[in-house]
């Protein structure tokens, strides 16, 4: 069993923080996910796998993948977006945001995950 690591060097632990004082339930969800496809990916899934296998996963283009939540149906939509280097079997964590702030979101993971996969 490979261990994968997740690397929170890029991603604003402030936001990270607001997101859990406003949307705790939310937050946790989406962070659950988060460990689930860290395990999933210990244990030998490949990432491709884990892609078709789960459906809090999709891809948002250009390396960049993101996490939702599944808590409660009126719940606060929340989105982790993440970037994998395979090869060093590392989960990077790039931002978090809601429907709101998505193409913001979606743009500055491209640029962090273009940088980091460089």
């Amino acid at each position: 069993m490979d261990e994968w690591y997740v690397n929170d060097n890029n991603i604003t632990p402030s936001k990270v923080k607001k997101y859990f004082k406003n949307y705790k339930e939310e937050a946790e969800s989406t962070f659950a996910n988060l460990e689930k496809l860290r395990d999933a990916l210990s244990s030998g899934v490949s990432f491709s796998q884990a892609v078709q296998n789960y459906s809090f996963l999709r891809s948002e283009k250009k390396h960049v993948y993101r996490i939702g939540n599944q808590s409660s149906d009126n719940a606060h939509e929340t989105r982790l977006y993440i970037c994998v280097e395979e090869e060093q079997k590392i989960i990077y964590l790039l931002d978090l945001g809601d429907k709101n702030t998505q193409k913001i979101d979606i743009n500055n993971s491209h640029k962090k995950a273009g940088k980091i996969l460089a």
